[in-house]
């Protein structure tokens, strides 16, 4: 986290890897998430990977990771600046930012390089909606009510399991059960959950 103080603007901040998150710390987390759950915690980690077998040791890893990348964005005032950020990890970033671009394995080898990634990715990204649009045999594009009575479904669907969710919560279940029953990140589980309590 040092050295990350940027003032000036038009920096392009190249964040690679995962930041280190030593095993006490992912089990100090764990313990004080799930410490009370009648399965015990398992710290084992899967071989050969950073990944534990436990999901929800595996969560606090994962969030941790998390809240390091942000922080280091957020030291380095890069996301108040026009700066662009550009982040290799292999822990999904929620929120991050809205001008987020996904980047695979095989973009960095189309690229050659890390100069050309973006545009790669984004023509790939251009490609495969082409594709999906030339599949559709009416060759239909939707229109601006279609695609906001799509986002309003989106919103009800969302909307009802999150009361699942909640309701789930009161009967005496755990974010991880939730999650599990209801397909959702235990991670958005949580935060319904402590949205509910305040």
């Amino acid at each position: 986290m040092e050295g990350l103080d940027y003032t000036e603007p038009n920096i392009t901040f190249w964040i690679l890897g995962t930041p280190d998150v030593k095993q006490n710390v992912v089990e100090h987390r764990a313990k004080i998430f799930f410490g009370s759950d009648t399965e015990t915690l398992n710290f084992e980690r899967c071989k050969g990977t950073r990944k534990y077998k436990d999901p929800r040791v595996q969560l606090c890893w994962e969030n941790e990771v998390t809240a390091r990348l942000v922080q280091a964005v957020g030291r380095g005032r890069l996301n108040r600046l026009p700066n662009t950020v550009i982040v290799f990890s292999n822990v999904l970033i929620p929120d991050f930012t809205d001008k987020a671009t996904g980047f695979v394995i095989e973009d960095l080898e189309v690229a050659d390089g890390l100069d050309k990634l973006t545009d790669v990715a984004q023509a790939r990204s251009t490609a495969e909606n082409e594709n999906k649009t030339a599949e559709n045999p009416e060759g239909h594009q939707q229109t601006r009510e279609e695609r906001e009575a799509e986002r309003k479904k989106q919103r009800e669907l969302k909307a009802r399991r999150k009361e699942q969710a909640i309701k789930m919560h009161l009967a005496g279940k755990n974010p991880k059960q939730i999650s599990e029953q209801l397909d959702i990140h235990p991670n958005t589980v949580r935060n319904w959950i402590n949205e509910q309590a305040k």
